[in-house]
């Protein structure tokens, strides 16, 4: 596996490369996370096709942009037709999950003749505030700054929960279920590398109105989610669903077991659906 970076008007995208295979694929993070989160995919996929998995701007060891700059899931799909451009691919399969499933819509909308076939994993709806709190979760805390304070104890509050300490913990204790220190500390050291802009993926997302852009979707789409998904209550799975069923041309698979880190948790599974998927 090889990285490199290309440039964009805010700054330097890095990504990762490896395999052979085309269309290729190119593999978008979630929020706040990085290309690391495909580390177990990408040798499996490299074997039938070309990987890129790049960090979204601000993420990762991608250039964090300006302060004033607050990015939204158009722009953050422009980048991925920029890298298109840089290294010369007419059309890829856009593989992203979570935030990354939202680019992806995007592109897919924006840019079909960018767009081979689309994989969403992991796909949701915001919902209004009332709906968070009834889940015991914190819409605002979300889309917040982490806040840096000066004996480290956020430090410790974060290691708690890698998803800002929004979480109730029996829900993330399915999350990082399987994952082992090595893995729970990178994906901390992900959030830290965004150097307070670890929001701005989420406040993005909040601010996408996909319903509208679905419709556009004229490639094959894969909607994948796992059963232990912390979002896929009884709500948010029919909201999927029928997310899915807004694209003309849609499979549905859910991987059994799976959290909401499962490119980590359950690679090999994962992989072989995208696959199946991406060579039918």
């Amino acid at each position: 596996m090889k990285r490199a970076f290309f440039d964009t008007p805010d700054g330097q995208i890095h990504y990762c490369i490896d395999g052979t295979g085309q269309p290729p694929l190119i593999l978008l993070h979630g929020t706040p996370r990085s290309s690391f989160q495909y580390n177990k995919m990408m040798p499996i996929l490299a074997q039938k096709r070309r990987i890129i998995a790049m960090d979204t701007i601000g993420y990762g060891d991608s250039d964090k942009p300006p302060e004033s700059k607050m990015h939204t899931i158009e722009d953050y799909a422009g980048t991925v037709v920029m890298l298109l451009d840089s290294l010369k691919i007419k059309k890829a399969v856009i593989v992203g999950d979570h935030t990354g499933s939202k680019i992806a819509i995007e592109v897919g909308a924006a840019y079909p003749e960018r767009a081979d076939k689309l994989v969403l994993m992991g796909p949701y709806f915001w919902e209004g505030e009332e709906w968070w709190t009834q889940h015991g979760l914190s819409l605002a805390d979300l889309v917040k700054e982490i806040e840096v304070k000066e004996d480290g104890s956020h430090l410790v509050a974060l290691w708690g929960s890698h998803l800002l300490d929004v979480w109730p913990q029996k829900d993330l204790n399915k999350e990082l279920a399987g994952l082992n220190l090595k893995y729970r500390q990178r994906l901390l050291l992900d959030m830290l590398k965004a150097e307070g802009m670890s929001h701005r993926g989420h406040f993005a997302s909040k601010n996408y109105v996909q319903e509208k852009r679905l419709p556009l979707i004229k490639c094959p789409t894969l909607v994948i989610w796992g059963s232990e998904d912390i979002l896929l209550h009884k709500q948010i799975g029919f909201h999927r669903r029928n997310l899915a069923e807004s694209i003309p041309k849609h499979k549905v698979v859910e991987i059994q077991g799976a959290a909401m880190c499962m490119t980590l948790q359950t690679p090999e599974e994962l992989s072989r659906a995208i696959l199946e998927f991406v060579e039918s």
